[in-house]
């Protein structure tokens, strides 16, 4: 149900890659120019629980990169990431089976329980800016974000659920 970044080969040049603190450091200040430009609000939608996801995602395996989403939201990432996606040269059984996309969620938020319907991928969530106490929950136990640049990974076909504590750090 969970997994280290060491537990799956071909996510480790991606972990490697993106657990570089100046490059961290890149993909906030991006991060927060997109909001501040109105980036954020055009490419990813919050509903009303709290929760946001940036459509279309930056890359997937259906369709690759989508340089429009890449350019407005977050560019180093996409032009870090461009050798390492598809991260497997066999064929994809699932249309959503590999993706690399931006979410988010607001103090308080929350995703309610669900599944992804399928076991042919796993969930890769790698803190990013102001995470600290965000959590996952899967299986009956609980995953919290500490900090920027921590990953926490998961079947996603187990039924899982989301949120944030109501304070985070500035």
């Amino acid at each position: 149900l969970w997994y280290s970044p060491q537990d799956l080969k071909p996510l480790m040049p991606i972990v490697d890659v993106l657990s570089q603190p100046d490059l961290i450091a890149s993909l906030q200040q991006e991060l927060v120019a997109a909001h501040r430009s109105g980036a954020i609000e055009r490419y990813c939608m919050p509903d009303a629980d709290g929760w946001m996801q940036c459509v279309p995602g930056l890359w997937t395996s259906t369709h690759g990169w989508n340089a429009e989403t890449c350019m407005a939201l977050l560019p180093t990432l996409c032009n870090t990431l461009s050798r390492d996606f598809p991260t497997t040269t066999l064929p994809f059984v699932h249309s959503g089976q590999e993706e690399l996309s931006l979410f988010g969620i607001q103090p308080g938020g929350r995703i309610q329980p669900h599944d992804d319907g399928t076991n042919v991928r796993i969930n890769a969530l790698m803190s990013l800016h102001n995470c600290h106490g965000r959590w996952i929950k899967a299986g009956g136990e609980t995953r919290t974000f500490h900090g920027d640049g921590e990953w926490i990974i998961w079947d996603a076909s187990f039924l899982h659920e989301a949120g944030s504590a109501e304070e985070t750090r500035d």
